[in-house]
């Protein structure tokens, strides 16, 4: 019996002594948790504002009156500090002004087609541009954010219901 507890007393001491020399398994495990982070964070998908596709129009029928998705879109373009292009815009077609931002800048463009009394559809453009390093001339930007055209259109879709609460 003496020679189990002997056995049982080197054991503890030597899974001790391993966690006790000079930090250097808690070193380890810290680089071992900061690796699979790392890794975690290199094979996890894109975030919705890196991710990008082509820049595309896009276009989405609303089941709301011209009028009331008119207003929905200016809404939605104030809220997002875009200035309207009076100038340019009509009652079928809305354009901002450009919004620049750093080394970016963007506008908007809706055309709006009236389907039915109670159907319209709004098809998008949001153009960017960018200022390249030492340049002056602004370049158009071929890609966009994956989610940015959807994130616009369901803004619309949210105030046309607002524009409808409000009485318009």
């Amino acid at each position: 019996m003496d020679h189990l507890s002997t056995q049982n007393s080197r054991k503890t001491k030597v899974s001790r002594g391993s966690y006790n020399r000079s930090g250097s398994s808690s070193l380890s495990l810290s680089a071992l948790l900061l690796s699979v982070a790392v890794l975690l964070v290199h094979c996890t998908p894109l975030t919705q504002r890196q991710e990008t596709v082509p820049n595309r129009p896009e276009t989405r029928v609303y089941q709301s009156r011209l009028d009331i998705i008119r207003e929905a879109v200016k809404r939605v373009l104030d809220k997002k500090k875009f200035f309207l292009d009076e100038e340019q815009s009509n009652s079928l077609y809305i354009q901002s002004e450009w919004l620049e931002e750093g080394r970016y800048r963007s506008m908007v463009k809706a055309a709006l087609k009236p389907l039915e009394r109670s159907r319209t559809e709004v098809r998008l453009h949001i153009l960017v541009e960018k200022k390249g390093m030492f340049k002056e001339a602004w370049e158009p930007e071929d890609e966009i954010g994956i989610d940015v055209y959807r994130s616009f259109l369901d803004d619309v879709e949210m105030e046309g219901y607002r524009v409808l609460y409000d009485g318009a």
